[in-house]
């Protein structure tokens, strides 16, 4: 996924990040190599070796390029956090346990079902 600031052509790039799930609702933004331009829904999946980088960094350049939802899901603690951008700032997370479903905001009609999607004894990679 590449985040071009200006006119930057896709060589110039240097914000470049991959994340676990994401949606691009306009088709524009996806080339034969990549997604140029911010997706409109990303999830993070959380583990020890990366949780810092998702909570800090990666959240800052999803929040300034127009990101318009972005999920954190913490598999170890069955924790899911949902930014929700408004007039361009993500506020505070709403923060839920990862059971029953979660519709998607901006995307009601897409619904997720955590029940039997992490098992008892999940073990995150760091």
């Amino acid at each position: 996924m590449l985040f071009p600031q200006a006119n930057e052509t896709n060589e110039q790039i240097t914000t470049v990040l991959q994340p676990d799930v994401f949606i691009v609702c306009d088709p524009h933004k996806i080339e034969q190599q990549a997604v140029r331009g911010a997706p409109d829904w990303v999830v993070e999946v959380l583990s020890p070796g990366t949780a810092a980088r998702d909570h800090i960094a990666k959240r800052r350049i999803y929040e300034t390029t127009g990101v318009r939802e972005y999920w954190l899901v913490d598999p170890e603690s069955r924790m899911l956090m949902v930014y929700q951008l408004q007039q361009g700032v993500y506020g505070k997370p709403e923060v839920q346990e990862l059971i029953g479903t979660t519709p998607i905001g901006i995307l009601p009609e897409i619904v997720i079902e955590w029940d039997g999607m992490l098992p008892e004894d999940v073990v995150v990679p760091s």
